[in-house]
């Protein structure tokens, strides 16, 4: 009677090699989502801007100097203007 031996390692080897070949079989569509993540929060961002007549850099002084109170939607804005910069830096 034969024995057959298992692989410990083989399972966990092709199941990272399928998820590398979808990953890169889905890169355009990741791509494009990513862009429109972006857009949409440029596009908010810029909302807020035109509502409050001020750039996103300014949020804080202002805030600081008591021009600008720290409402719900200021916290949505600096939320926004956050991911947009984390975002962009995993980008490179």
């Amino acid at each position: 009677m034969a024995t057959t031996r298992k692989n410990p390692v083989a399972p966990d080897f092709t199941r990272r090699v399928l998820e590398v070949v979808e990953n890169y079989r889905t890169a355009p569509d990741r791509l494009a989502r990513d862009e429109r993540y972006l857009a949409n929060l440029r596009d908010e961002i810029r909302e807020y801007e035109q509502r409050y007549n001020l750039k996103s850099a300014e949020i804080h002084d202002r805030i600081d100097d008591g021009t600008l109170v720290e409402t719900l939607d200021v916290g949505h804005w600096i939320i926004a203007v956050n991911k947009l910069e984390r975002a962009l830096s995993k980008q490179g």
